[in-house]
């Protein structure tokens, strides 16, 4: 990037460049507000919602393996505060929005050279994208995770000021994208590399740096769950599954009727993955697997 790109334009500028993308992004997320004032409970929201439910329903704490992350804590913490926890989290999730149209805003404004032009252009595009308005409105980490993937790397600009103190910070907040929730760990990593990239020499960061990024390692190890990736990967190579082997046979020999039925018409599994991903990892009885799959699940 030209050094020159950064000249003169300062936070206020950017404020002021931003000014009608916010704007417009108060006024579309208020009207989504006012027709939906709940957000979303979506195929995911369960998972994060489990803890608040067992706190406040059953009076006990329980931190699923899964979702153990910072957002289901916000979530037990919502019922404090006025209206219903889903309100609450619309409200949140939208206000934090404007915080990641504003990153963006700072960003354009360092990689290009028309920012008058292109920084209102980006925002605005922002503001009304039909994903961030979804995600904001959804019991899910998702758009938090968004504001803190964007603010961290806002932080990284201007370049020549990421050291010190504006490094630390760059780190905190490449903390908070795995502690929402751990699937960000791919955006960390390139944040780090990133950092490596623009400060030339890591072993120059300071101890201080070096405890962030240490404290993120043992937060990486100590949340989130191994257990889907098997899942997964089996609902994605379900067709290409040998249902003849000497290991696990009864797993294979239950698999064997979907997997000779999927041979007939494999090309279109992409298609059709879904059902057979929430079927294959179901604990209840299942129509596509009946009932010897589950229970060998559970086991």
């Amino acid at each position: 990037m030209d050094p020159q790109l950064s000249n003169g334009f300062t936070f206020r500028r950017c404020l002021i460049l931003c000014a009608p993308a916010l704007l417009l992004a108060v006024v579309v997320r208020a009207l989504f507000i006012a027709s939906i004032p709940e957000a979303f409970y979506g195929a995911d929201s369960n998972s994060y919602f489990d803890s608040a439910v067992q706190l406040w329903t059953k009076h006990h704490f329980v931190f699923g393996e899964k979702r153990r992350g910072l957002y289901p804590l916000i979530l037990c913490l919502a019922p404090l505060f006025p209206g219903n926890t889903a309100q609450f989290i619309a409200l949140l999730q939208h206000a934090l929005g404007l915080v990641t149209i504003i990153s963006a805003g700072w960003i354009t404004g360092h990689v290009t050279r028309f920012r008058n032009i292109w920084v209102p252009v980006v925002t605005c595009l922002c503001a009304i994208l039909p994903q961030m308005l979804w995600y904001e409105h959804e019991l899910i980490a998702d758009s938090m995770v968004l504001t803190a993937f964007a603010f961290a790397a806002a932080l990284g600009f201007p370049t020549r000021d990421l050291r010190g103190w504006r490094l630390f910070q760059f780190f905190l907040a490449a903390m908070l994208i795995v502690a929402l929730k751990p699937h960000g760990r791919p955006l960390w990593l390139g944040l780090v590399l990133a950092a490596a990239l623009i400060t030339g020499n890591p072993l120059r960061w300071g101890w201080k740096n070096f405890a962030v990024l240490a404290a993120t390692v043992a937060l990486m190890l100590a949340t989130g769950s191994s257990q889907q990736g098997g899942w997964l990967f089996l609902s994605s190579a379900l067709p290409l599954i040998k249902t003849e082997g000497n290991s696990w046979p009864e797993y294979r020999q239950t698999l064997r009727p979907v997997v000779e039925r999927l041979h007939e018409d494999w090309r279109h599994y992409p298609w059709q993955q879904l059902q057979y991903k929430k079927a294959l990892g179901s604990k209840g009885e299942s129509k596509i697997f009946g009932e010897a799959w589950p229970k060998l699940v559970r086991d």
